[in-house]
């Protein structure tokens, strides 16, 4: 259920954690029935990208029997108790997700596998809405951890402190909103280390510190500097480090960046240099396209240092990676790293580094080149489904983790040794009433080198042989459910496995009533759910066996749609607060009811947003005004949820054909509203937008020349500083 993280131990142990708190364990490859190691739903948040994502087997395992789990944990920033909003079910609450979110921490804690004690490493990172949380964990060749933190900030707009400030981020307090330009706060808590007046915190940071108790290495770039987080930190300036992963070859560390306003980044980070990846002023190779953070002093003051580091490769969401490529489009959210070094590809391949992108169904690689791998994408595999990790193990097996499916699978090197068979099972029925006949047909289970196979089947999941022969059946008399097991043998006595569920029982009845297909729903109300259910003897269905799960889906215009988890609603009925987001987008409704024996209906509905126009137009017209994440030329319309957190923002300059131009003033409903380069409205009507332009001069693309001869006198009064003045073309306006 909603695989996150895989993680391949050197004996061929696998390790698999899923969204909302449970860590499995298979013994190896041929396992199918993987033992809960630990559950910890009830410290995890899991709504939206919140939930169980970290994880990292100790290197000396099983000799160290420890695992380390990375979590959004349900508790608030000031501390309290665990759960602040949830339980132990697998989805949490999150009661004001679109208004002042729902502030949470961070934790990453060491699991011993043999005797189940959780030892808590670290607890921090204040979060505000349920995005960009924790990210990853990883080891170093050197035995060191790696761990990623995001911004924990909104998704969809530009969000800088002015929703409550629950993270008490400078220059307010806890409960003050925050305004341009001198905010720190939200999205701009990637940027901490430039504001070292106040304590440094890890959002949008990447950190490699002691797995024993989380303190700096020794060789960090920040090494002495003396407050801990900053010495903790290889790198910052991210909005989602999802993924992070290590050349064992090289010892470069990768980490793949989720991006706001349709890039997304891979970052190259040589161990010994700190890197700034920019966000939220940088954003792929450029300036980010909301220019609300131009107008920011702490952007302003790292766009003036030239500290950013450019990332190793970059792509847009609306364009394909390789040309030509069946993937789909519009995705936004890379979702796996890992680089062969173990023989997986073919020769000429070592130490090329394998990505994914969740939203584009695809597994590409960047090749190996002398200085580490090539931004020079290669697509590599097609119709993997949503992967969200990807993990080289020892032999040379990439594994993968769907988790939209729930599936875990891998991708084996073609070898010249005997390769396994493939089985299968193909079944009459799976799930009806007794007593329930079934053929079960093993026929096209296949060995690679053409070897005839042979069958074993297991009824009872016991081990135990029941069966023999390509094509069996099997009537089952007894409600309830049954795993069948076929394994399939070639004459060297290499083997696969199979297993198929049969469900003997009643499945209810179900009529979904609401949410009715005819409304629309505006962000921020209340949605009914309601349905009834029946059995095939007419007694009704007890209201626990009602189980909601509601999905928000994402689609970009003409290209690919992803998928956030919301919350689980249990009872034939309940309610749901339509969540502020993007548009187009709405809340796919997935109602599962029990009935006997383990049988169980789906049925599935679709909570639409009402829309309103947004009529944008400019003076001159033809400018590119970006709206939320997707720019358009004027005039055009967008439509947009009502109620929804919606920016607006334009580049400076502004170029209108040959033409450079300035903001004068936006015009909201005839009104004047704004003269900076970005707006944000939550409008509950259709609005004409005007953006009226002013002739600009060409842009000042020089930087000053630095001031020289800084001296210091000390006397009884402080300090005094002298220089000589800095020169530019265009005239200095201050000295920090």
């Amino acid at each position: 259920m909603r695989p996150t993280s895989v993680s391949v131990a050197t004996d061929g142990t696998i390790f698999v954690t899923e969204k909302a708190g449970v860590l499995k364990r298979f013994d190896n490859s041929s396992d199918s029935s993987p033992e809960v190691i630990i559950d910890i739903r009830r410290q995890v948040h899991n709504h939206l990208d919140r939930g169980l994502t970290g994880l990292a087997i100790d290197p000396d395992y099983p000799a160290s029997p420890f695992v380390y789990l990375g979590y959004s944990l349900d508790r608030l920033p000031s501390g309290g108790d665990i759960p602040a909003y949830g339980g132990t079910g697998n989805y949490d609450p999150c009661p004001e997700a679109d208004t002042v979110g729902c502030p949470i921490r961070s934790r990453v804690s060491r699991l011993n596998v043999n005797t189940g004690a959780l030892t808590v490493l670290f607890e921090g990172h204040c979060q505000q809405f349920p995005f960009h949380t924790f990210g990853d964990l990883e080891f170093d060749g050197d035995g060191n951890l790696l761990a990623s933190f995001g911004d924990g900030s909104a998704a969809t707009f530009a969000e800088h402190g002015e929703r409550g400030n629950p993270c008490g981020d400078p220059p307010g307090a806890v409960g003050e909103d925050l305004a341009r330009p001198n905010t720190e706060g939200g999205q701009a808590r990637s940027q901490d280390i430039l504001t070292r007046s106040d304590p440094t915190g890890l959002s949008g940071s990447l950190v490699r510190v002691s797995p024993d108790d989380f303190s700096p290495v020794p060789g960090n770039p920040l090494a002495g500097d003396g407050e801990l987080n900053a010495e903790r930190m290889l790198a910052t300036g991210f909005r989602n480090p999802f993924r992070v992963t290590v050349d064992s070859g090289s010892g470069a560390i990768f980490v793949g960046n989720v991006g706001g306003a349709g890039f997304e980044e891979i970052q190259q980070i040589e161990p010994g240099n700190f890197a700034n990846g920019g966000w939220p002023c940088y954003e792929g190779d450029a300036f980010t396209g909301n220019t609300f953070w131009l107008t920011i002093d702490i952007c302003k003051q790292l766009i003036a240092s030239g500290d950013h580091d450019e990332p190793l490769f970059t792509w847009q969401r609306n364009s394909t990676i390789t040309p030509g490529e069946p993937c789909p489009v519009g995705g936004l959210s890379i979702s796996g790293l890992a680089v062969d070094r173990n023989g997986f590809a073919p020769n000429g391949l070592d130490g090329a580094l394998f990505f994914t992108d969740y939203t584009r169904d695809c597994i590409w690689y960047l090749p190996p080149g002398p200085d580490g791998p090539v931004p020079d994408p290669q697509l590599f595999a097609t119709g993997v489904g949503s992967i969200v990790d990807l993990q080289f193990d020892d032999n040379g097996s990439l594994w993968m983790v769907d988790v939209r499916e729930g599936t875990l699978s891998r991708i084996v090197a073609e070898s010249s040794d005997p390769q396994p068979p493939t089985a299968r099972i193909v079944a009459s029925a799976t799930t009806g009433e007794a007593p329930l006949s079934v053929q079960f047909d093993g026929s096209q289970s296949s060995d690679p080198e053409g070897a005839a196979v042979t069958y074993a089947w297991d009824f009872n999941d016991d081990g135990v042989t029941d069966e023999t022969g390509a094509v069996v059946s099997r009537t089952f008399s007894d409600p309830g459910e049954r795993r069948i097991r076929l394994t399939v043998t070639d004459p060297t006595g290499l083997f696969d496995t199979a297993t198929v569920v049969i469900t003997v029982g009643a499945a209810p009845e179900v009529t979904l009533i609401e949410p009715d297909p005819g409304r629309r729903f505006p962000v921020g109300v209340d949605v009914p759910l309601q349905a009834t259910a029946t059995l095939a003897d007419g007694n009704p269905v007890p209201n626990d066996a009602f189980v909601w799960s509601l999905v928000l889906e994402h689609c970009v215009p003409a290209a690919g749609c992803h998928l956030h988890d919301l919350d689980e609603v249990t009872g034939p009925t309940g309610s749901f607060v339509m969540p502020d987001h993007e548009y187009p987008s709405e809340v796919k409704v997935e109602l599962s009811v029990s009935g006997s024996g383990g049988t169980s209906t789906e049925v599935s509905a679709g909570a639409q947003y009402r829309t309103i126009d947004l009529e944008i137009s400019s003076a001159p017209s033809g400018a590119s005004v970006l709206v939320g994440s997707t720019p358009d030329t004027t005039p055009f319309t967008r439509v947009i949820a009502e109620g929804s957190t919606t920016d607006l923002a334009v580049a400076d300059p502004v170029q209108v054909g040959s033409e450079l131009f300035s903001v004068d003033q936006w015009f909201v409903g005839g009104d004047p509203f704004s003269s900076q380069l970005s707006i944000q409205l939550q409008p509950t009507a259709n609005s004409q937008i005007r953006l009226e332009l002013t002739a600009a001069g060409a842009p000042d693309v020089e930087r000053p020349l630095a001031p020289r001869r800084v001296k210091a006198f000390g006397g009884s009064d402080g300090i005094a500083l002298s220089w000589d003045a800095a020169s530019d073309n265009v005239g200095v306006v201050r000295y920090d």
